[in-house]
């Protein structure tokens, strides 16, 4: 009855560590975010000085159907390889990505900047990036929708670029 119990919470938290893990990236998913983080909470560390909202531009209509699977892990590969340590980056949804940056705003720009110039060098895609600045008297949902209101600046623009907020 024991060994029952055990094996059972094995599976358990195997399943749980896997409903916060995206399958396709391997990165901590939103329900991670919010479990972590909370959906209203305030940031309760100065670690983070900024939050980024990547979003893939015309993502339906610039790739295949066969592509975008390879296209969001290459984008995951490129983001954590040139973020590093210094960032916690989460699969946000579909074409989305979510990062806390140890970065201030102005430099964590700089960085998003190269980053848009990496993946439309590629030639398959192009990013908007919104980014704000981390202020601990604002809820956590509060950064997400300035970064993401950033994000939507850019592409109301055209897309393929930087917008600080």
């Amino acid at each position: 009855m024991k060994l029952l119990k055990l094996s059972t919470k094995k599976v358990n938290s195997r399943e749980e560590r896997q409903s916060k893990t995206d399958e396709l990236t391997g990165l901590p998913n939103r329900l991670y975010f919010k479990e972590t983080y909370g959906k209203d909470g305030l940031f309760q560390t100065m670690r983070y000085q900024s939050v980024a909202v990547f979003d893939v531009d015309d993502f339906t209509e610039s790739c295949q159907r066969e592509e975008k699977d390879a296209v969001i892990k290459w984008l995951a590969d490129l983001f954590q390889q040139s973020l590093g340590e210094k960032c916690e980056l989460f699969r946000w949804g579909d074409d989305c990505f979510v990062a806390l940056m140890e970065w201030s705003m102005e430099f964590a720009g700089e960085i998003c900047k190269e980053l848009c110039e990496k993946v439309e060098k590629d030639g398959r895609v192009t990013i908007s990036v919104g980014i704000t600045e981390v202020r601990l008297t604002d809820t956590i949902k509060r950064h997400y929708y300035r970064a993401m209101q950033g994000c939507y600046l850019v592409k109301e623009m055209g897309g393929n670029g930087v917008k600080r907020v």
